[in-house]
């Protein structure tokens, strides 16, 4: 259940960071809604607009000493986006667009991050961090999904990689005859690398002291008409091989439990 919930457009939670000592952060925020380079003249507009909007809402106050004060509900994004010690980061890409949805570690709750359309950020808070894995499950929408197959196997990356320019089931099933995969397996995960409907990721994000991302894992999706698979990496002396898990509403909430510990 959750307990609050902040609305801010990109340019009032790009403020919220400056005011809070990262500017570097407000700036990448600014620079991340646009696709050319923003001139230093243009930032500092949009942040003054930010700046009353904010005030507007009464969200921002400027004290006797004309110094900008920020709200409690400002306050609280800010120490969320700075002070995390790790995040959970939910990816899609179709082939129309790119989805993305975050949890940020906070209090021993988690709070959600979404993007709405590039420009409004929604920020909920929730007392229990298995919200995160709930969240999971709708992102993917793959509630009540169940999977055919039990086993999995290893398939290396450099062989992924290879099989996904091809579009042809045949050719497929054939170069995943060097990976370890069961026939099963390896028929229906070639069907869906023939017509795949999303690729996807869950990665956990750790943060250095500065709040710069310094350590990453997690797990990469594939989701065809009516299966989801799972790949895990793992490092070996030959390079990168992904775990092949078939997938399933309970699969997933198993590994994102893990990775939330």
């Amino acid at each position: 259940m959750s307990s609050r919930t902040l609305r801010l457009s990109g340019d009032e939670l790009a403020y919220t960071l400056a005011q809070s000592g990262r500017p570097d952060l407000g700036q990448g925020v600014l620079q991340g809604m646009s696709d050319v380079p923003l001139a230093a003249e243009d930032a500092v507009q949009r942040m003054l607009a930010a700046g009353h909007g904010l005030m507007a809402r009464q969200l921002l106050q400027i004290n006797a000493e004309a110094t900008p004060v920020l709200a409690d509900e400002l306050q609280w994004i800010a120490g969320v986006l700075t002070q995390a010690p790790f995040s959970l980061r939910y990816s899609q890409t179709t082939a129309a667009a790119t989805f993305n949805l975050t949890y940020h570690a906070a209090n021993g709750g988690v709070v959600e991050h979404l993007v709405d359309q590039g420009v409004i950020h929604i920020f909920t808070e929730y007392e229990q961090s298995r919200a995160a894995v709930d969240g999971g499950v709708t992102f993917f929408q793959i509630a009540g999904l169940h999977s055919e197959i039990g086993s999995q196997g290893d398939i290396a990356k450099a062989l992924l990689d290879q099989v996904q320019q091809e579009q042809d089931v045949a050719t497929i099933q054939k170069l995943l005859a060097q990976a370890t995969l069961t026939a099963p397996l390896r028929e229906q995960f070639a069907e869906d690398l023939a017509q795949t409907s999303y690729r996807g990721s869950v990665m956990r994000i750790e943060y250095g002291p500065n709040g710069e991302p310094v350590s990453d894992r997690g797990l990469l999706l594939l989701g065809g008409p009516a299966r989801l698979w799972l790949l895990k990496p793992h490092q070996r002396p030959t390079g990168t091989v992904l775990t092949l898990i078939p997938g399933s509403e309970s699969v997933l909430r198993r590994e994102v439990a893990a990775l939330m510990k």
